[in-house]
């Protein structure tokens, strides 16, 4: 669990639970709908990517990836989306979000993971289905600055190639819709063995996890004619309340 040291007096200082969070990030949208499911107040702190906000000094060193979200409880910093939400479950009361079953908590571990490192390419896929035409471009420029900031390299590459807009972006992106269809049809497959969730018996982490990512694919447009149980426990998934508040209706 990603509870990182921190040099940040604002941090340190923070009482309660602080969210630096990006509406429209989906790492983001998962860490809201734990804290909703749970009924956690807390504190938002919106950070605009488009204007740079999360490249300022303050915010690296409160997280030095310069990525939402962070969570930061009583002056402890936690990163990393899939971290916070099992944060968020161990620390608070209420609906338990780990299954029972011991097999199902290996399947789980390995669904988080997937989760995780899909992210890349769902990123890529939201830029390129999204984000284009929104004057949320970043100037080659930009990217100089950003990397001068002490921003990811991966990210400075990413943008750089965004903003470029070339056969390395094509590339980008064909890689994508094929890791994306590798894994729905995983995902599927588990669909099939719980009858269920995608955690087991119950919803659980995994559910939280992967509803925000098929919320984006939705969005852009992705064929999930390969995994249809899987796209069918999506519009289940992104039922309710607590999801509309946290991403479908969530304004800052």
């Amino acid at each position: 669990m990603p509870v990182i040291p921190t040099k940040s007096k604002v941090a340190r200082q923070l009482k309660g639970v602080h969210l630096y969070h990006y509406a429209l990030s989906n790492c983001s949208q998962r860490c809201r709908l734990a804290l909703e499911i749970k009924g956690i107040p807390w504190h938002s702190h919106h950070l605009n990517l488009a204007a740079k906000e999360h490249l300022t000094p303050d915010y690296i060193e409160i997280n030095p990836n310069a990525v939402v979200p962070t969570l930061v409880h009583n002056g402890r910093v936690v990163i990393e989306s899939n971290d916070i939400v099992d944060y968020i479950d161990q620390g608070f009361p209420g609906s338990r979000f780990w299954p029972d079953d011991v097999r199902d908590r290996g399947a789980v571990n390995a669904l988080l993971e997937a989760s995780s490192d899909v992210q890349d390419s769902i990123k890529t896929l939201s830029h390129e289905y999204m984000f284009h035409g929104r004057g949320q471009q970043t100037s080659l420029a930009e990217s100089a600055q950003m990397k001068a900031a002490g921003a990811n390299s991966g990210l400075v590459s990413f943008l750089r190639d965004f903003v470029d807009d070339g056969r390395a972006w094509e590339l980008r992106v064909i890689k994508a819709h094929e890791d994306v269809t590798r894994r729905l049809v995983q995902l599927n497959e588990r669909i099939n063995q719980t009858k269920a969730w995608l955690t087991g018996s119950r919803y659980g982490i995994a559910d939280i996890s992967w509803s925000v990512n098929y919320y984006r694919l939705m969005q852009c447009r992705v064929d999930m004619s390969r995994a249809p149980d899987f796209a069918a426990l999506g519009l289940k998934l992104i039922e309710g309340p607590a999801f509309s508040k946290a991403v479908i209706e969530y304004r800052t």
